[in-house]
């Protein structure tokens, strides 16, 4: 993902805006951020959505610590709200949802969709939570995030491999029984469902637990 977006910031002349979606702390945004700072090239607006207020107030602290407060703002928002992102919008103020639809050069969401099963439901899990309300699965989600990519910006996912080769230790003793691992052919067929359009560029790490993807808007 820091490749990726070091990569976009160096071909742009004008600062990016770039959307982490279930961000937790998003140490991984600040240390690109720095990074393309310090190369002294295009220096992203970013926009950091979760729903966990500690986990805001720690990327507060780290905006505060890197010098890059005016370029970060937070938003407490339940990312997988069926209604997609486009209500947000007054959270941050602006005067239409056009200001985040299309908005962005970049929206990330690595590391949330492996908790996702493909269609909407009402994420209950025995002896770990209970909620009434249906809340987006994979495809809404991936449908709602890529609606605020702009045309050529892209969003970058990533979702565990179904050939992690610690899956059963994942799975089983740290007991993560609700992980959905996927191939690659499996969440191309997501993205078609969701009605993703576009180039997708799928990126597989050595150590064989992730895979990225990258799916550019035409």
């Amino acid at each position: 993902m820091g490749e990726l977006l070091r990569a976009q910031a160096e071909a742009t002349a004008q600062p990016p805006r770039w959307l982490s979606l279930a961000c937790g702390a998003a140490e991984p945004v600040f240390q690109v951020m720095r990074a393309v700072r310090d190369e002294r090239l295009q220096v992203p607006r970013v926009t950091l959505a979760d729903l966990d207020r500690g986990a805001l107030e720690l990327a507060r602290t780290y905006a505060e610590r890197s010098d890059l407060s005016c370029l970060t703002t937070l938003v407490r928002a339940n990312v997988l709200d069926l209604r997609g992102f486009g209500k947000l919008a007054n959270v941050l103020g602006w005067r239409s949802a056009s200001d985040w639809l299309n908005g962005f050069d970049a929206v990330d969401a690595v590391g949330l969709l492996e908790y996702l099963k493909p269609d909407d439901w009402t994420y209950t899990y025995k002896g770990v939570i209970s909620s009434k309300r249906k809340l987006a699965g994979a495809v809404t989600f991936l449908r709602n995030a890529f609606a605020c990519v702009r045309p050529g910006g892209m969003l970058i996912v990533g979702n565990m491999l179904d050939t992690h080769p610690q899956l059963g230790f994942t799975l089983d003793v740290v007991q993560w029984p609700h992980i959905q691992p996927r191939s690659v052919s499996a969440m191309l067929e997501i993205f078609t469902t969701a009605g993703l359009e576009g180039h997708v560029d799928v990126y597989l790490p050595s150590d064989g637990v992730y895979a990225i993807y990258a799916i550019t808007k035409p």
